[in-house]
Order: structure tokens, then sequence, then C-alpha cells
């Protein structure tokens, strides 16, 4: 099949980027060959990365083709479910408060269709206990908000936000956690599955730091329905373990550690000149049981925050 003139068109919207096929060019090939299999056949249009699997399976009623040979021939195969239940930090004290996004953004391919969908919301603190639970539905292309400052909330509140979203697709979900004081705001975007079963905090911290304006805060996050043992390891610039800390967190709990106060203080005070950083592990060391770690820094002279997943 020829190429299109008008790839980036509105009115005949790309489809497949991994072969640049359109809709237009699709939907042809549909009306002549008959069949969803035998349009993939010839356009090999689903057949690569899979990311347009469930366009046209909404373009034409029928279910595409698996994608032959996964995982072989050097192909980069990244179809998925959807992940329908999404976890987040939420911080909301005299500092912070948080928002949370979620949008239901619908391609131009599905024309017009109701791509409505269920969602369900839950806040934890920090001890893992409900703090509100709702449900909703989010319309096409509209965008979900959940914002601290708008709810009658505990504080300090250094929790988790729960989202479920009714879906079961080819893309995987996600939502957007916002952190700002007023001043400043910093974002990180969460997924599914985001924990690492160990990090490192990226500053290293020496005497000329703790007389300088920054703060550094550690957000601990155990999403799963078990226990998770974190080990924290101070290591100065040689590896050299000089203190190490245990941390249990509960099922579906956070902790929420000044990091300077607690750890790099105390430490550099008994050992001037050093530089340190913290070693965070998850004991055991596996991907599947590991915590989603956040880094926060805050610097007082300018009430400027910065956050990232670790």
């Amino acid at each position: 099949m020829g190429q299109s003139t008008a790839t980036g068109a509105a009115s005949d919207p790309i489809v497949c980027y991994c072969f640049n096929r359109t809709s237009k060019q699709l939907r042809d090939a549909h009306a002549r060959l008959g069949s969803l299999p035998e349009v993939q056949k010839e356009t090999r249009a689903g057949t690569k990365c899979g990311g347009c699997r469930m366009i046209l399976e909404s373009m034409f009623d029928e279910n595409p083709d698996e994608i032959l040979s996964l995982g072989q021939g050097g192909r980069n195969v990244c179809v998925r479910p959807g992940s329908t239940l999404m976890k987040g930090f939420v911080a909301a004290d005299h500092r912070l408060d948080t928002v949370v996004y979620s949008s239901n953004g619908v391609p131009p391919q599905f024309d017009g269709q109701d791509m409505s969908l269920p969602l369900e919301y839950m806040l934890l603190d920090s001890s893992g206990n409900p703090v509100l639970h709702r449900t909703a539905r989010l319309e096409s292309n509209e965008t979900f908000c959940f914002d601290t400052r708008k709810e009658n909330l505990p504080r300090p509140l250094y929790g988790m936000f729960l989202l479920r979203l009714g879906r079961a697709n080819y893309g995987a979900g996600r939502f957007n956690t916002v952190w700002t004081n007023g001043v400043s705001a910093c974002t990180t975007h969460e997924i599914n599955d985001s924990g690492r079963p160990c990090s490192v905090l990226p500053v290293p911290v020496d005497d000329a730091f703790l007389r300088g304006p920054n703060s550094i805060f550690l957000a601990m996050q155990n999403p799963h329905d078990w226990p998770i043992r974190l080990r924290l390891e101070a290591v100065d610039a040689n590896g050299a373990v000089l203190a190490c800390l245990h941390r249990e967190l509960p099922p579906r709990n956070s902790q929420w550690l000044n990091v300077l106060k607690e750890v790099f203080r105390p430490l550099l005070a008994e050992h001037a000149g050093a530089r340190l950083t913290l070693r965070i592990q998850s004991e055991p060391r596996r991907m599947d049981m590991a915590a989603t770690l956040y880094f926060f820094l805050h610097n007082l002279e300018t009430d400027i925050w910065s956050a990232n997943h670790l």
C-alpha cells in the first residue's frame, strides 16, 4: 500500500506508528480484504509494538491477530494489560499539599465513541487505615482530579492514594501526583509497578551541606498486601557503611523521614569531614516485593521543593 499524503492530518490520523498506517488506509484495506487478520497480514499493523491493537479492535469490532514470534527476531514487544490499580504517595501537612490527576484522553481514531469508564479511589493514612473511599465515573476526554486542599483531612498526613480504573486494554493506565506549597510544585507520574529493590539518595551530604539551606526527606511506601522490611545504610565516599537503620513497613503503609535531621546530622557530628549518602534496600531484594521510594529536596531560602522516584 502507498504512503498517505496526510499522515499527520486530523482527518486521517495515524493508527499504527510502527508502519505508518493511517485510519483511511486500514479501512480501505478492510473493505477490500474483508477481515482484520487479513488487513494485518498485508499492512503489518499491530504486529510490532502492539500499541495500536486496541484501536484496531475498536475500529473493526474484531479481535486482532496475536503478534507472531513474541520476543523473537529482535522485536521489542510491549503489549500488556492496562494497569488498572495504581498507588502514589500523598503528603498533606503545614508545608505540602497533594493533587492527583488522571486523564481519560481518547484518540481521534475512536471516532467519537463513548470511552467513559468507572473509577474507584481510596486514601490511606500512614498506618494504612482508610481516610476516604469513593467511586466515580470518568467520561471520555475528562480529567480526574483529587486535591487535598479541598478535603477535610487529618493533618499531618503522609499516606497513600490508590486509584482503580475500570479499564482492560493494551495501554498502561497512570496518574500524575503533584506536591505543592503554593510557591512551587513538583510532580511524578505513577504506574502500577514503580518500586526498586535497592535505591540510593542522589545527593552526597557533608558538613558544608549541613550549613546550606536544603533539607532532605524520604517517603517510603509499601503498596503491597504484605509487610516490607527496609534496610537503610549510611555510606561514605569509600563505600563503608557507617550506620544501619531498619524500618518495617506494614501492608499499605507509608512513612515520611527527615533524613537530614534524623540520619546525616548525628552521623556527621561523629564523622567530621565525611561525605555520606543513604542506600535503601528492600528485604528480600525482589522487584515484586520492593517498596516505592520518593526523594524530596526542600530549599528553605526559596521555599522551593523538588521530588522524584528513586
